[in-house]
């Protein structure tokens, strides 16, 4: 989580990601004020103003919603989907898009919100927080390429190195 009160973007560099692809993480702590969470379709410069993405991030004072940044702006002025219920320490999250632009968040499994945009193409799987305290971990997290006929994933999942951008 980020540490002073500005959105961070973290996503894989090292392997190019079809447009159908998936984020995963586990909560493994969390904090009032303090969003965290995956994101697909990531990309971006080292300036903060030019990363593009779309985000399943929660505050348990808050809720979940699904956002989307297009060049460091809301896509659509506000959140594409949302409130649902925030996260919990111990779930795992997942954001899952297909090449059609649908976009499905979950936890543990379960479809938590859902909604289709078609602004973003390309990017890569990573995960998302913003707020003034560094209380809130994710864990475990992978990201890889969905299969369009089961939307489950498949072969290789990637793990580990993630490039840090500010929003």
């Amino acid at each position: 989580a980020s540490t002073t009160n500005t959105a961070h973007a973290s996503w894989w560099t090292s392997d190019a990601f079809n447009s159908a692809h998936y984020s995963q993480a586990t909560i493994t702590s969390n904090a009032n004020g303090v969003y965290q969470g995956v994101a697909v379709r990531v990309a971006g410069t080292d300036n903060g103003s030019n990363v593009s993405g779309y985000f399943f991030y929660s505050a348990p004072d808050d809720g979940c919603f699904i956002d989307g940044y297009n060049a460091g702006s809301f896509i659509g002025g506000a959140s594409l989907a949302g409130p649902g219920t925030a996260f919990a320490v111990n779930d795992v999250v997942r954001l899952e898009i297909d090449a059609a632009g649908n976009l499905v968040g979950k936890v543990n499994g379960v479809t938590r919100l859902s909604v289709n945009n078609t602004v973003l193409s390309g990017g890569a799987a990573g995960v998302s927080a913003y707020g003034g305290s560094a209380s809130a971990r994710l864990n475990n997290w992978e990201g890889g390429n969905v299969s369009a006929a089961a939307a489950t994933s498949f072969p290789p999942v990637r793990r580990g190195r993630l490039w840090r951008r500010k929003l």
